[in-house]
């Protein structure tokens, strides 16, 4: 149904900015490497489509990319086999960390994209990593100091160029062409951020604002609950009761007022045990910077 259809984008939503925040934690610790991409694709599929094909482990079957039903004969393209996917990696690795020239890193990410795209490493997920790849390159090389942006959306606007560009690399080796093309993606996509950025903003202050104005006794709560829903855009009772440390009954009554202020919305109408609810505003604004390509 529409209604299970738009659960399952939040839901990937959220994986989304939780990998991201994942893979920059991890960044702190060690390299760039395949072992922390292993462990950014586990949070990326954790609970969504994708979920039962071995999140975190490396693919050991070949795959290969085409329309819906096609065979390996028919594939539009079939990424390396076993035998050579470890060296290509490997390969991939050492062009993160130990760049031989001196390249523009906005060239670099484009490159690497490219190339974990055509590795293809894991049975699914890889269109959702490798552009979620492009924004830990970006912070790997100093250009962010956070996940400022999520260029996902500008490579779904332009889905068929997109894949357009990455066919020709492969077989005619036009980098100049997809390096254009990907500078363009990334300026578009920042602008976009901008504009998200001040959308939530905007969004924090009516919601701190509304809370004052309604809530009287329990509007601290309320704007401990809003500083907590910024950060997990997804709760139910039983988690704010924990973050808060209030009561359960307590924790219910606020998510009651959440929903009457048209701040919470319910995600399942039909269950009423373990009922989750979403800031449905949030994510509408980050659904736009980070809805993943199907």
């Amino acid at each position: 149904s529409q209604t299970q259809l738009h659960h399952k984008d939040v839901a990937d939503v959220v994986n989304y900015v939780r990998a991201v925040d994942r893979g920059v934690e991890l960044l702190k610790k060690m390299p760039l490497c395949t072992r922390l991409l292993r462990q950014v694709h586990a949070v990326l599929l954790d609970g969504v489509r994708g979920t039962e094909k071995n999140p975190g482990e490396l693919r050991s079957s070949q795959n290969w990319i085409g329309p819906s039903g096609c065979t390996i004969a028919t594939a539009s393209f079939v990424p390396p086999n076993i035998e050579d996917l470890s060296n290509t990696l490997q390969d991939l690795e050492r062009f993160i960390n130990e760049p031989q020239v001196e390249m523009d890193p906005i060239v670099r990410a484009a490159l690497v994209h490219y190339q974990f795209e055509t590795a293809h490493p894991f049975l699914d997920g890889n269109g959702r990593l490798g552009r979620l790849l492009i924004t830990l390159m970006l912070i790997n090389d100093g250009v962010l100091h956070s996940c400022l942006f999520y260029p996902s959306f500008q490579f779904k606007k332009n889905r068929s160029e997109y894949y357009r560009q990455l066919t020709s690399v492969r077989e005619r080796g036009t980098y100049e062409e997809w390096i254009e093309f990907f500078c363009n993606s990334l300026l578009e996509s920042a602008k976009d951020s901008v504009g998200s950025l001040k959308n939530l903003v905007d969004l924090h202050n009516r919601s701190t604002a509304t809370i004052t104005e309604n809530l009287g006794r329990t509007a601290a709560n309320g704007q401990r609950l809003l500083g907590i829903l910024e950060e997990h855009p997804i709760v139910d009772t039983a988690f704010i009761a924990a973050q808060l440390d209030i009561g359960r009954s307590t924790a219910s009554s606020l998510v009651k007022s959440f929903e009457e202020l048209g701040i919470l919305r319910p995600l399942d109408e039909s269950r009423q045990r373990y009922r989750q609810y979403g800031y449905e505003e949030y994510l509408s604004i980050l659904r736009e910077d980070a809805e993943p390509i199907r």
